[in-house]
């Protein structure tokens, strides 16, 4: 067996022991939520187990590979091959946007757009924006229907979308046929390249790879985590093909202005104000790599460029391990001047009554508010503790025992005023829109409603202390609650 082999196995064994250990640990398991909530983005263990499946079997693939002399057979096709990968990955971000504007045009906006269904014992909803793109969703319940598989709503597989998406099952099969090439090709671009590679850049490889599929399908080109895909293809490219390169550590650099400069334009295009915490963990490792490479070949020195970053290297490192600590332990509760705290539920199993959650939430302190509505709930909670959004997830998750994730939000204490659109797309037939709405639920309040018969849609002036998601949730929520069984989706106005 010869080097490239053994570190092969070992690669994989790394990551086995790793799953294993964060399957048996709870406390390592919330560690690797909060670095994969960090970087690649997705709430769900399913997400977790995936991404260290395809690290896991991705090594033991290319052995066989190399054991059974495909590698120097298709050694020449390197760079074809990472071509291929390269064109058809902008491809599938292309069609995802190609996608939402066909979408938003529809309705002569920009969204954001939610729908939800509840099928007996199936209940999800989505939401897509320019700046997190779930359209492409639609590939993972296409795939489930195609293949008789009934995963009973454990994982967010689209289904919401594809119910309401014109077309639906065309998209689904071209990203399906983009996914499957850019698999392929990236497979045998790396077989190709087992001659030379070492260990850093086949695990570079790997997550550029994983998550160029998971940012294309889950969140699109205007996703934060998309940048970071991007930059672990970019050092893979630099690590691989620049190393002889003199100005090797300026190449990093330069992509890091690079996609600071495309992370800073989707800002001010409004695109792309969420999920900055993914900007310090793009510093650290390209910082990180700058400092080793010039280490290395012996031409670091003291100066005032390096100093400068130096001290942008350690704050990096410090909000990143922040970052990572909020998503593992969840955010501290905050409170407003009596010691209220205000949180959004949802995941509820539907035999969870309020009597009970209302018992379990009194762990943490005085309930001093609280609305249900199907598997939806807010609180508020004057708190007898320091308390953090996890540790309430999984008192929650302990007693009830949900089937679909769980999720918790800290709502801040700051009202504000936003218009939405209903759209009943499967009619309102001889019904009120108003029978499907109640003045107040979920901590909102509708303070103003219009119909248009016409357009067959409901405009409301929702106030809340929800998030623009959450709003949109327990519109959904409330609307199905009250019987609506139609097709339905809610877009955001003003």
């Amino acid at each position: 067996m010869d080097k490239t082999e053994m570190q092969l196995l070992k690669l994989s064994a790394a990551f086995i022991a790793v799953l294993f250990l964060g399957l048996l640990v709870p406390q390592f398991q919330d560690l690797l939520y909060g670095i994969i909530r960090n970087t690649i983005g997705g709430y769900s263990l399913g997400k977790m187990i995936l991404i260290f499946s395809w690290l896991i079997v991705l090594p033991l693939i290319a052995f066989l590979a190399v054991k059974s002399g495909i590698c120097t057979k298709i050694r020449k096709y390197d760079i074809f091959l990472l071509r291929i990968f390269i064109l058809f990955s902008v491809a599938g971000y292309a069609l995802g946007l190609v996608q939402f504007n066909l979408y938003a045009m529809q309705f002569g906006s920009f969204g954001p757009f939610a729908t939800m269904i509840s099928d007996g014992d199936y209940t999800n909803w989505e939401a897509s924006k320019l700046s997190h793109n779930h359209f492409p969703k639609i590939t993972l319940y296409y795939i489930e229907r195609a293949l008789g598989i009934d995963l009973e709503g454990k994982f967010d597989d689209g289904r919401p979308l594809f119910e309401i998406y014109p077309d639906a099952e065309a998209f689904a099969l071209a990203f399906l046929l983009i996914v499957a090439v850019i698999i392929v090709s990236g497979f045998l671009h790396i077989f190709s390249r087992m001659h030379k590679m070492r260990w850093p850049d086949f695990l570079l490889f790997e997550l550029a790879v994983i998550s160029v599929i998971i940012t294309m399908l889950d969140g699109g080109v205007g996703s934060v985590n998309t940048v970071l895909a991007i930059f672990f293809f970019a050092l893979y490219y630099v690590r691989s093909y620049r190393a002889q390169d003199d100005a090797n550590s300026g190449h990093i650099l330069g992509l890091l202005i690079a996609a600071f400069a495309a992370f800073a334009v989707s800002a001010f295009l409004g695109i792309n104000l969420s999920g900055i915490f993914v900007a310090p963990a793009l510093l650290l490792i390209g910082i990180a790599y700058y400092f080793f490479k010039n280490s290395r070949t012996k031409r670091l020195s003291f100066s005032l460029w390096n100093s400068a970053l130096a001290i942008l290297l350690v704050v990096s490192a410090a909000v990143s391990i922040a970052n990572v600590l909020s998503f593992s332990l969840g955010v501290p509760l905050t409170l407003d001047s009596e010691g209220i705290g205000r949180i959004f539920i949802f995941g509820l199993p539907p035999g969870a009554g309020a009597l009970q959650l209302q018992e379990i939430l009194s762990e943490f302190g005085s309930v001093e508010e609280l609305s249900k509505v199907h598997w939806a709930a807010y609180a508020e909670i004057k708190l007898n503790k320091d308390t953090r959004t996890r540790e309430i997830e999984k008192a929650l998750i302990a007693e009830l025992k949900p089937k679909s994730y769980l999720y918790v939000e800290d709502a801040l204490p700051i009202s504000q005023t936003n218009m939405y659109k209903i759209h009943w797309l499967g009619g309102l037939g001889n019904s009120d829109a108003s029978e499907f709405l109640d003045n107040e639920f979920l901590g909102n309040k509708i303070i103003e409603i219009q119909h248009s018969a016409k357009e067959n849609t409901t405009t409301i002036a929702l106030k809340s202390e929800l998030e623009v998601n959450w709003q949109m949730l327990s519109i959904l929520t409330e609307i199905r609650s009250r019987g609506y069984e139609g097709k339905l989706m809610v877009e955001k106005v003003g």
